[in-house]
């Protein structure tokens, strides 16, 4: 007789599935976690590697994952997915800066990727460019006729190799053009942060959100065929005919804010949407960005209660029950200290 049925795959086995984290353990430890038994071995594997990784890497969520303090085996992240521009005002205005993890394991550094800077005599301002995006010579010695040029990297055998390359395609010699890591004194670098949430990293989320759905009403009712065309669109990557992940401004917790939040855990929550017609999942890592889940187009079922919501403590590393009032969620226990969201200030070690 078939013990356990893959939610995703619907592989059946004559033994309980290994456990499956609610919340990816890139994202934290907790006692209580939640987990369950009704994922295969080789959905694990998938998900793992094809969307958790990159999720955990190179994604908002990431970078959040470096500011609170959780460890990088890598040691940096990828940056495909995430854009940082310093915004201080002065010379670095406007520079392209990529993260790394701290030695210690915890926290973050920021790095000066190789890229140049230009501008005409007379103007204030410095245009960047990255080394990727540079044309070619003719072009490029055209556009920097006149200009002061100043090239930046992480080392000095880097820049200079970069000057060496300007030269042979024509660009003027560089106006005191070599600046490296160590010639940031300062110790901080605000910095813009963008990110971009492409379609693996909307699946990663969607994961997380049908993982929470088994857990809370259990496989058997994860399994329904109102669920086939989310389990479809996380495992294989099938768009259904809605967008099943969208972001909003809106936060989960009550009392919450962009100028302030009461905690920088996790928060997820499961609810009817407004007109009870499909199930919805409010996702975010750390209390940062809000995501919803539709998790169906419409239910077939009979209409049940089923609101449910919990707290992940990444400080204390506990997991808690959150009360319910319409969509909006409450802590059972005093709410913590208020806490600013952290501001988009780069330590520079």
């Amino acid at each position: 007789m078939p013990v356990a049925i893959c939610i995703y795959c619907r592989k059946i086995a004559s033994r309980p599935f290994n456990r499956e984290h609610v919340i990816p353990r890139d994202f934290g430890k907790f006692e209580r976690n939640l987990t369950i038994r009704c994922v295969c071995d080789d959905c694990n594997r998938y998900f793992g590697g094809e969307l958790e990784w990159f999720l955990a890497r190179d994604s908002g969520e990431a970078l959040l994952r470096l500011h609170y303090g959780a460890k990088l085996k890598a040691g940096v992240l990828k940056n495909r997915r995430i854009s940082l521009r310093i915004k201080q005002p002065g010379f670095f205005f406007g520079a392209r800066v990529v993260v790394k993890s701290a030695p210690s394991g915890t926290g973050f550094e920021i790095e000066l990727p190789l890229q140049m800077a230009s501008r005409k005599r007379g103007e204030e301002s410095w245009s960047w460019l990255d080394v990727a995006q540079l044309p070619d010579g003719d072009t490029l010695a055209q556009s920097l006729k006149a200009s002061e040029i100043k090239v930046v990297g992480p080392t000095t055998e880097s820049v200079n190799h970069l000057v060496e390359r300007l030269k042979a395609l024509g660009v003027p010699s560089m106006s005191q053009g070599r600046i490296t890591q160590q010639d940031i004194a300062t110790d901080t670098l605000a910095a813009e942060v963008r990110y971009r949430l492409d379609h693996v990293i909307q699946r990663a989320l969607a994961k997380i959100a049908f993982n929470y759905l088994a857990w809370h009403q259990g496989p058997e009712f994860a399994l329904r065929a109102d669920f086939d065309e989310v389990r479809d669109y996380v495992r294989s990557g099938r768009n259904p005919a809605w967008h099943v992940v969208g972001r909003s401004p809106d936060y989960i917790l009550m009392g919450d804010s962009a100028q302030s939040r009461v905690t920088d855990g996790h928060v997820i929550a499961l609810g009817w949407e407004q007109s009870n017609d499909f199930l919805m999942v409010g996702l975010s890592l750390f209390n940062e960005s809000t995501y919803w889940v539709q998790l169906c187009k419409r239910f077939s079922g009979v209409w049940r209660d089923l609101r449910s919501g919990h707290l992940f403590d990444i400080s204390r590393h506990t997991v808690s029950q959150l009360k319910s009032v319409d969509w909006r969620l409450i802590r059972p226990v005093q709410r913590l200290p208020m806490r600013i969201s952290p501001a988009r200030t780069l330590p520079q070690r």
